[in-house]
């Protein structure tokens, strides 16, 4: 079984903060990517792949190939970091059977419906009930754009939310 060392929603998935700075906290040798769009588009698996660090095995799944991965085989053995681009995606792996017990929210970007939750990272009120329902089942939840500055509790920005 993989050790899973980090969980991140990021909506860009692979780029320098998460190949430079978070893969060496999670100190990963293998990035697995899960994103339905990006799953099924050759070239921007490719584009992923090519986005990793050179000495990290990269891995792109769908949501639902992630969950019968984690199934079949938990990820094999090793060091894994999985970045997620939506909070639906890691709630449908999660509610799918998906070990999650901490989750990093790094940069979800605003949109129609949303409002921040903290620094980089916006929800609407679905999302906040997923995010919600995760945290009361036991799953720690913090915002943490950049290893170089403290994340915020879910908790915490939630409260903020509210008002």
């Amino acid at each position: 079984m993989a050790n899973v060392t980090l969980i991140r929603v990021d909506f860009r998935l692979i780029h320098g903060q998460v190949a430079v700075k978070w893969t060496k906290v999670a100190r990963a040798a293998k990035i697995i990517v899960v994103d339905d769009v990006s799953s099924k588009d050759t070239m921007l698996k490719n584009i992923l792949k090519i986005a990793a660090p050179q000495e990290t095995k990269c891995l792109v799944y769908s949501v639902e190939r992630c969950v019968e991965k984690w199934k079949e085989t938990q990820f094999g053995e090793g060091r894994v970091m999985m970045v997620f681009k939506e909070i639906s995606g890691v709630y449908q792996a999660w509610k799918a059977g998906l070990e999650v017990s901490e989750l990093q929210l790094g940069n979800v970007p605003n949109k129609e419906g949303r409002k921040v939750l903290a620094g980089e990272v916006y929800a609407n009120i679905e999302e906040m009930k997923m995010l919600r329902e995760m945290e009361g089942s036991g799953v720690k939840i913090e915002i943490h754009t950049i290893p170089e500055v403290s994340g915020v509790s879910f908790h915490t920005a939630a409260k903020k939310y509210e008002r």
